[in-house]
């Protein structure tokens, strides 16, 4: 008997949530593939029906059933009226441990509540997953959130302004690790940098400005601003951003937007090395 061969399920966020996971021996290679499992349930796809997964992991079907009863069992996923699987309490709970414990969003989370009421806008903190950014936390200034139907929690970083911040200030090592052999990079829009002779350039202009701009590049319709936030060691550890359509923030209205995000990101930063020692 063969294994399912990994076939294509119409999912667009497929190619940027699977990872390479690798081969340990006897029951730790176990645990790997059920830890793989788990990271499949996102913003983007936050249920999976047995088979469905089954097939996008590569795996037997009753692999994955048994995987997905042994989370249920234990809290991690429960099932949906119609037999499928989500994330369950004790997932959530593991997440709200990690805000609690976590430095930077507690430091992160006020600063940034004002800077979305100050400019309108939804604002990201944002860290380095990899090749992904992943957001850690977001403020809303706005009375109705219209920027996308969910929260997208992982773009690669080429096409985002937090991303472009991290690998700008990261030098050449995490740029060429970033890039790797590939020659075009992941397309969003018509307006994504796919050149990673292009983005070397955008990522310099990044460093002259002090901040990074998404225009359109991961989103249609949306444009994004990112500064870089420092450490007590004066190191880039996370990114923080503001996003809004392209008719708040016009080119006329970046002017007066930046000032607000630059006091954010001073505040978090200056946090990070108080509460530090």
């Amino acid at each position: 008997m063969k294994k399912v061969q990994s076939s294509s399920l119409g999912i667009t966020m497929a190619a940027d949530r699977k990872r390479t996971v690798s081969e340990p021996k006897g029951g730790v290679k176990a645990v790997a593939r059920a830890l793989e499992l788990l990271s499949c349930f996102s913003t983007e796809q936050p249920e999976w029906g047995v088979t469905e997964i089954a097939e996008y992991l590569g795996i037997y079907k009753s692999a994955a059933h048994r995987f997905l009863i042994t989370f249920e069992q234990a809290g991690f996923i429960e099932r949906t009226p119609d037999r499928r699987y989500r994330l369950g309490l004790r997932a959530i709970e593991l997440g709200n441990i990690f805000s609690f414990s976590s430095l930077l969003i507690r430091t992160a989370e006020q600063p940034l509540q004002i800077l979305a009421e100050e400019t309108g806008s939804i604002a990201h903190l944002i860290q380095l997953d990899g090749r992904e950014t992943l957001e850690q936390l977001r403020k809303s200034g706005m009375s109705e959130m219209t920027l996308s139907p969910h929260p997208v929690m992982r773009r690669q970083a080429h096409a985002t302004s937090t991303g472009k911040v991290l690998l700008a200030y990261g030098g050449d090592e995490k740029f060429q690790r970033y890039v790797g052999s590939r020659q075009v990079l992941k397309k969003y829009t018509l307006h994504t940098i796919t050149s990673p002779d292009k983005l070397r350039l955008n990522l310099q202009s990044v460093i002259d400005d002090g901040y990074a701009i998404d225009d359109q590049e991961s989103s249609m319709g949306v444009r994004c601003l990112g500064m870089p936030l420092r450490n007590c060691y004066g190191e880039v550890v996370a990114a923080i951003s503001i996003s809004n359509s392209i008719e708040k923030f016009s080119d006329r209205n970046l002017s007066g937007l930046l000032p607000h995000l630059f006091s954010a990101a001073k505040d978090i930063s200056n946090n990070l090395k108080k509460y530090a020692h």
